[in-house]
């Protein structure tokens, strides 16, 4: 089922409710957990893992690691909820995150593994049902309207979504440089060469994929949508369409 049903409340369930997101997702799982608070029952929050393991395997430890999202160890889960986001802007942010804070290899050698990765998203979605039991599950997948995301987790407004200003690539090379020599910059010396290189003149991006590959991976995340939406019990919340 795409979308979600009109005027339904999904977190109307007896049990703890999560909403999970992966790293790097910027302000959406705060925002989120804001928004279903107004509610009246806000969800609990986890993440996938570690930048690395989106980028090593693809999450392989989501289903072990999701039981600790619980307030007990035999709780029941409610509504699970979990932000998914195309392959083609995730890894580039996982890759981006994980270069604001220390020497990563170039993100052009490590997409070929990255495009031809075995795991996806419809592994995720399988670890976590198997691991919580959850009652119901409502997949939020990127590129969504975020009113739309927010109907499907509670009926109440959303609290404005925060801006986030990217880190600009030459701040990221300029900081891959420094730490490859070993020189390690605090939280206020980052931000202020951030502000300095966010003034400069931009070059392509550090962190893309080539058309084929981005075709690829678009298909793929594609085939994805079509595995979330026929699954028994879930939600799927997308604005995203196939060509």
């Amino acid at each position: 089922m795409q979308g979600a049903a009109a005027g339904r409340n999904v977190t109307d369930s007896e049990g703890q409710d999560i909403l999970i997101a992966p790293p790097a997702s910027g302000p959406w799982l705060e925002w989120l957990c804001a928004a279903t608070a107004r509610d009246g029952r806000p969800f609990g929050k986890g993440t996938l893992g570690r930048l690395f393991a989106g980028m090593s395997g693809f999450y392989p430890e989501a289903g072990t690691q999701a039981r600790a999202f619980l307030a007990a160890p035999d709780m029941q889960v409610g509504t699970l909820a979990l932000l998914i986001e195309p392959y083609e802007t995730h890894f580039p942010a996982l890759w981006r995150a994980q270069a604001w804070r220390r020497a990563v290899p170039g993100f052009d050698t490590l997409a070929p593994e990255l495009v031809t990765m075995a795991r996806g998203w419809c592994d995720v979605v399988g670890d976590l049902r198997d691991a919580l039991g959850p009652r119901r599950i409502v997949i939020l997948a990127m590129p969504f309207d975020p009113a739309r995301a927010v109907a499907a987790l509670c009926p109440q407004a959303a609290p404005p979504l925060p801006p986030v200003e990217p880190v600009p690539d030459t701040a990221l090379a300029m900081l891959q440089r420094l730490y490859r020599q070993g020189i390690r910059l605090g939280p206020r010396q980052r931000a202020r060469l951030t502000a300095f290189h966010a003034t400069q003149p931009q070059p392509a991006p550090l962190a893309a994929f080539t058309p084929a590959q981005a075709e690829a991976l678009r298909a793929r995340y594609g085939d994805d949508l079509e595995c979330l939406a026929a699954l028994e019990g879930a939600v799927l919340v997308t604005e995203a369409r196939r060509a």
